[in-house]
């Protein structure tokens, strides 16, 4: 393939087009019921303008077809001093690793940072980490294939007992390869898992995953300017990681969250599910409405039923701000947290944000992420016995 190189002189208009696509999506005052919807397809539509002017603006802006990720993809054991160690049996790389490990997966479009305060938590907590990264933006299966074939590459370490900690599109990677039918006899080479914790993980899918070519953006550019080799061939490979089959993966009623939905996990696993909420948000009180004998007469019963259960199903879909309430709720899990927070910052705090809040604060603490003690806690907790592995 010829190298194309997109100029640096070009980074600023595309972030620039990416702020104004998402700036044109902002939502209406909302006077009447209905505006609810018609932002959601104004924010669709922009997200289908923002694909089509993004790859027309990059349409020549591709790195060598080798190009490098300024991140590595792969299975490493994280010291507690932050060295990596590769682990990969097929280029013979394995360190060994303790018998029990806790093995962290992320989500799309991650540029690697996410982990940055939870690792080094679970690691001051006397746990032994290791990290799955892969290509985050091609079709979810694949990047299943991949984890399965780490927890083999972690069992041959040494490995004997894993905990998985998920990061939204990472809980259905895992999810999947622990459910995936033709994994079944695979598992036998697998260390046992233990708990499976997903951090706003969207078991329903998300419309936001429309916008995944503002995300690749981010996670391109984020990417390049945390490596140490500042390659521009890794910066402009918007290849390396996919072609955007993963944002596909995670719309809902896409095939593949059809087929997770099927699928339950193997006995002997302790599940929790973290959710992350942008605001305390109180049921509202809608016996004004349902009670009103005058607009039950003039609009029907059944018509201020629909009206009340569309406000109620609102009340719900703020989420994390990525990933709506009722997504992260579609799959029944008994051990269930919400937290106040947003799809990132529930377990990596926001530097710009927190540099204000201080500013306005000054005497204020620290801020904690708040999924990152909830985590803590179940991975400290012994398995149920219900869920103890029968070997």
């Amino acid at each position: 393939m010829t190298n194309r190189l997109l100029k640096p002189s070009h980074i600023t208009p595309v972030l620039l087009l990416a702020i104004a696509v998402a700036a044109s999506a902002a939502p209406p005052t909302p006077t009447r019921l209905d505006s609810v919807s018609a932002w959601r397809e104004r924010l669709l539509r922009a997200a289908d303008e923002a694909e089509h002017q993004l790859s027309a603006l990059l349409g020549d802006a591709f790195g060598t077809a080798d190009a490098t990720p300024s991140r590595p993809n792969g299975l490493f054991l994280v010291a507690p001093d932050g060295a990596e160690s590769r682990i990969s049996t097929k280029t013979g790389e394995t360190p060994h690793a303790t018998p029990r490990v806790v093995l962290v997966v992320h989500g799309l479009d991650e540029p690697g940072n996410i982990w940055d305060q939870l690792i080094p938590a679970i690691q001051h907590a006397g746990h032994n980490v290791a990290r799955f990264d892969y290509p985050n933006d091609q079709p979810a299966a694949l990047s299943a294939d991949l984890l399965a074939d780490a927890l083999t590459d972690l069992r041959a370490a040494g490995c004997e007992h894993v905990d998985l900690v998920c990061h939204s599109m990472g809980g259905l990677i895992a999810l999947d390869v622990l459910s995936r039918p033709a994994f079944h006899d695979a598992r036998a080479a697998w260390p046992h898992i233990d708990r499976y914790i997903t951090l706003g993980t969207p078991f329903g899918g998300s419309p936001f995953a429309r916008l995944r070519a503002l995300a690749e953006v981010r996670d391109r550019v984020e990417r390049w300017i945390d490596s140490d080799r500042r390659d521009l061939n890794a910066l402009l490979d918007w290849s390396s990681d996919g072609n955007g089959e993963a944002g596909d993966d995670l719309m809902p009623g896409s095939p593949y969250l059809v087929a997770l939905a099927d699928r339950e996990l193997p006995a002997g696993i302790a599940s929790t599910a973290i959710i992350a909420r942008m605001a305390d948000i109180a049921p509202p009180d809608l016996s004004e409405l349902t009670e009103s004998w005058i607009l039950r007469r003039v609009a029907g019963d059944a018509e201020i039923e629909a009206i009340a259960a569309a406000i109620r199903r609102a009340s719900l879909e703020v989420g994390d701000g990525v990933v709506p309430e009722s997504s992260a709720r579609a799959r029944p899990i008994e051990d269930t947290a919400v937290v106040r927070s947003n799809h990132r910052d529930m377990i990596a705090t926001v530097r710009p944000i927190e540099s204000i809040r201080r500013a306005i604060h000054p005497d204020a603490p620290e801020r904690v992420p708040p999924a990152i003690p909830i985590v803590l806690e179940r991975l400290a907790s012994p398995v149920p016995a219900a869920t103890s592995p029968d070997h």
